[in-house]
């Protein structure tokens, strides 16, 4: 009777069968963060590098008071009207809004995971252009 009881407690038939399924779940758990997690940041990336160049295509655009050497400002509404144009183009949505002599370039790239649920939200770029004093 001790002998059969000692063999039904030190039995470990399927023990492996329980450590390769806690082992292969750790590893999917694992690969769907990197997927997750580098997606991620591929569109916040891509929310800040469309603000950069939205507020590039603004700052193109001064006031003729460049020109003669004076102060070279970005013209607000042209400058404004050529970030939002540029937005528009690439297909990232954003918010151009002018802030005295500045136009200031907001945009939003959509995220959401794929492998695991932890929760999606919209990805932030944000750039200024940067007024040049001479």
């Amino acid at each position: 009777m001790i002998t059969r009881l000692r063999r039904i407690l030190v039995d470990e038939r399927g023990s492996s069968t329980i450590w390769f399924a806690v082992v292969v779940g750790a590893l999917f758990m694992i690969a769907g963060l990197v997927a997750d997690g580098s997606s991620k940041i591929r569109a916040a990336r891509m929310a800040q590098l469309a603000a950069n160049e939205a507020a590039r295509a603004a700052g193109q655009h001064l006031t003729p008071a460049a020109i003669e050497g004076k102060l070279a400002d970005v013209d607000p509404g042209e400058g404004a009207s050529a970030a939002q144009d540029y937005l528009a183009q690439i297909g990232v949505s954003g918010n151009v809004s002018v802030q005295g002599r500045d136009v200031v370039i907001t945009t939003s790239v959509p995220w959401s995971p794929r492998f695991l649920p932890i929760g999606g939200k919209a990805m932030q770029g944000t750039a200024t252009t940067e007024t040049i004093r001479t």
